[in-house]
Protein backbone atom coordinates (compact mmCIF):
# COMPACT_ATOMS: atom_id res chain seq x y z
CA UNK A 1 0.00 0.00 0.00
CA UNK A 2 1.25 3.38 -1.11
CA UNK A 3 4.24 1.82 -2.62
CA UNK A 4 4.30 0.98 -6.52
CA UNK A 5 5.81 -2.21 -7.46
CA UNK A 6 6.93 -0.68 -10.88
CA UNK A 7 9.10 1.39 -9.18
CA UNK A 8 10.45 -0.89 -6.87
CA UNK A 9 11.81 -3.16 -10.23
CA UNK A 10 13.27 -0.08 -11.32
CA UNK A 11 14.65 1.09 -8.30
CA UNK A 12 16.08 -2.60 -7.72
CA UNK A 13 17.40 -2.94 -11.59
CA UNK A 14 19.34 0.76 -10.85
CA UNK A 15 20.77 -0.77 -7.32
CA UNK A 16 22.59 -3.78 -8.54
CA UNK A 17 23.73 -1.82 -11.75
CA UNK A 18 25.65 0.91 -9.84
CA UNK A 19 26.22 -1.20 -6.80
CA UNK A 20 23.90 0.47 -4.37
CA UNK A 21 21.88 -1.60 -1.54
CA UNK A 22 18.43 -1.30 -1.27
CA UNK A 23 17.08 -0.92 2.18
CA UNK A 24 12.94 -1.50 2.87
CA UNK A 25 11.97 0.65 5.94
CA UNK A 26 7.88 -0.86 6.69
CA UNK A 27 5.91 0.88 9.23
CA UNK A 28 2.09 0.18 9.58
CA UNK A 29 1.28 4.15 10.39
CA UNK A 30 1.99 7.30 8.88
CA UNK A 31 3.45 8.71 11.65
CA UNK A 32 5.40 5.98 12.68
CA UNK A 33 8.26 6.58 10.58
CA UNK A 34 8.38 10.48 12.65
CA UNK A 35 11.70 9.75 15.00
CA UNK A 36 13.49 7.84 11.83
CA UNK A 37 13.00 11.36 10.05
CA UNK A 38 13.91 13.61 13.01
CA UNK A 39 17.01 11.51 13.44
CA UNK A 40 18.15 11.39 9.93
CA UNK A 41 17.91 14.92 9.40
CA UNK A 42 19.62 15.64 13.55
CA UNK A 43 22.58 13.97 11.31
CA UNK A 44 22.32 15.46 8.20
CA UNK A 45 21.71 18.99 9.91
CA UNK A 46 25.39 18.47 12.00
CA UNK A 47 27.26 16.69 8.76
CA UNK A 48 26.42 20.26 7.57
CA UNK A 49 27.31 22.50 10.96
CA UNK A 50 24.40 22.98 12.20
CA UNK A 51 23.72 22.09 15.48
CA UNK A 52 20.38 22.76 17.45
CA UNK A 53 16.97 19.87 18.52
CA UNK A 54 14.46 21.35 16.82
CA UNK A 55 12.65 20.59 13.27
CA UNK A 56 10.35 22.38 11.83
CA UNK A 57 7.73 20.07 9.52
CA UNK A 58 5.29 21.85 7.78
CA UNK A 59 1.70 20.40 6.46
CA UNK A 60 -0.25 21.42 3.87
CA UNK A 61 -4.14 19.90 3.60
CA UNK A 62 -6.14 20.93 0.53
CA UNK A 63 -9.89 19.97 1.42
CA UNK A 64 -12.62 20.87 -0.68
CA UNK A 65 -15.95 20.63 0.99
CA UNK A 66 -17.83 20.65 -2.15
Amino acid sequence: MGFSTRSGDDIERFARTHGYVVRRINFDMPDDVSPLAANFYRLFNRHRGVIGNRLLVESFVLMEPY
